[in-house]
């Protein structure tokens, strides 16, 4: 559809045409699209990668308590050596407790990922809402639009309305004035 004629500017019907409505509209929805895939993949692969890391602990965890096993066997079959197991031990527990420091570290980062899927939850509510609104004013502008185009066509109508009762009074006029012009023509005459 042509733009419509407008005197008020801040018409947004002065500006665009319905046919740009429904453009904008499918981009805005495209970009939306989007951005919405492209923060849930982000999320996704960040999630792959915390889960790399758990498998990774809970490996050297099975490595660890295997050693722990071996060691306690050691232990007791072998009363000559516990200052070595004890030794080792101590080194065990040392790795233990590097691994709770890295639990707990991960603990605080799967907290932090919780924070951010609830702000990423957040911003797609807002922008959906905004796409909500968007599309209600889009719908609105093509009602009024219709609106103006029903106006139009009626002004139309009626100016064609009035045109044929001119050219009716026109012609009236014409032949009254034909007819008058015959009289005064014949009184010059009789006159003379």
């Amino acid at each position: 559809m042509d733009r419509k004629s407008s005197s008020d500017k801040s018409d947004i019907s002065y500006w665009f045409s319905s046919d740009e409505y429904r453009t904008m509209k499918r981009q805005i929805h495209s970009d939306v699209e989007s951005d919405f895939t492209e923060r849930f993949t982000d999320f996704d692969s960040r999630l792959k990668t915390v889960e790399t890391r758990v498998e990774t602990i809970e490996a050297n965890v099975e490595q660890i308590d295997t050693k722990v096993q071996q060691i306690d066997t050691k232990v007791q079959q072998i009363e000559t050596k516990v200052q070595q197991i004890e030794t080792k031990v101590q080194q065990i527990d040392t790795k233990v407790q590097q691994i709770e420091a890295k639990v707990e570290h991960m603990e605080e980062e799967i907290g932090e990922i919780g924070t951010k899927v609830q702000q990423i939850d957040t911003k797609v509510q807002k922008i959906d809402t905004k796409v909500q609104q968007i599309d209600t004013k889009v719908q609105q502008i093509d009602t009024k639009v219709q609106q103006i185009d029903n106006r139009v066509q009626d002004i139309g109508t009626k100016i064609d309305q009035i045109e044929g009762k001119f050219n009716q009074f026109e012609n009236s006029v014409l032949s009254l004035l034909a007819s008058q012009t015959e009289s005064l023509n014949k009184l010059l005459a009789q006159a003379k």
